[in-house]
């Protein structure tokens, strides 16, 4: 039992300390010239200056016919 609790709470350890890490290693630092879009507020930017992303949806369907 114990050994089993023991297993639970190093899981629980390491996934806390990766969480921990990940969320560290969100700065702002290098936004600015990494040549990828990320958000400034409520602004997308791309290499400091604004961005205004194209988003297109396409849909299509498929129509069968019995009598063809």
């Amino acid at each position: 039992m114990y050994l089993n609790l023991f297993y639970k709470f190093s899981v629980y350890i390491i996934s806390s300390c990766i969480l921990i890490l990940g969320f560290a290693s969100c700065s702002n630092s290098d936004k600015a010239t990494s040549g990828f879009v990320y958000l400034d507020g409520k602004d997308f930017k791309l290499n400091g200056q604004d961005f205004y992303p194209v988003v297109l949806n396409y849909s299509s369907d498929l129509k069968a016919d019995s009598n063809a």
